[in-house]
């Protein structure tokens, strides 16, 4: 199982991304700058929060062999481009309808299906040893299943949902004022909220139903 994981991280990089990139290109009509805006998120979203977490925070380390650290310096690409495409064929394009209910109908629907193959995927990582995740269901000896249970549905879920939004109210606001001006100022507002507001609610969720953040590493707990 370990030889997938080692084999897809670099097909995801090298094989999905431009199947990725294409299919949103042909969604837009050839647009680059709006591709790039949303393809931007979990790209940059999946390079800030996980080298965060592998190297400052400890939570988590990848088995293999390049690393900067605990890191995957290709790993932006891996989640962002399996991302892109799930999401290329999940949402539907609705340019006309903008109002609240089309934006969390948006919101939904990543957040299901991100939460689902996500937490699949770490089970099967954790199951190989291709990921290790220092929380304290690891502490404790849990099972992967009970260890990926812990947090992946409720980390990707609640990203796939305000990814969902943003990508939503991205298209809306792009088709209604379509100025290439505007184009670093969305980059950089929609990243860091994304960033933030996912990151900070699953520390929340997290804290109301085990009592704690997530954001703790049981690693050096475990070792003395």
């Amino acid at each position: 199982m370990k030889t997938f994981f080692n084999i897809y991280q670099y097909l995801a990089l090298l094989v999905i991304f431009p199947i990725a990139y294409y299919f949103w290109l042909m969604r837009y009509e050839g647009d680059h700058e709006l591709v790039i805006l949303i393809m931007s998120l979990p790209i940059l979203f999946s390079y800030i929060v996980p080298a965060v977490g592998t190297n400052v925070l400890k939570l988590w380390d990848f088995n293999t062999r390049l690393k900067l650290g605990r890191f995957r310096p290709h790993h932006g690409f891996v989640f962002g481009s399996a991302t892109g495409l799930i999401t290329v064929f999940t949402l539907p394009f609705l340019p006309d309808q903008n109002g609240v209910g089309a934006v969390l109908q948006a919101g939904f629907i990543m957040g299901s299906v991100l939460g689902l193959w996500n937490w699949i995927y770490d089970l099967f990582a954790i199951k190989a040893r291709f990921m290790i995740v220092y929380n304290r269901y690891w502490f404790e000896g849990k099972t992967p299943e009970e260890i990926s249970l812990s947090y992946a549905p409720a980390f990707f879920g609640l990203f796939g949902f305000f990814f969902g939004v943003s990508v939503k109210l991205i298209e809306s606001h792009w088709f209604e004022n379509p100025d290439p001006l505007n184009f670093w100022g969305i980059l950089l507002v929609s990243n860091i909220l994304i960033i933030a507001v996912s990151v900070g609610s699953y520390g929340l969720f997290s804290y109301l139903t085990i009592g704690e953040t997530g954001f703790k590493s049981y690693e050096q707990d475990k070792l003395d």
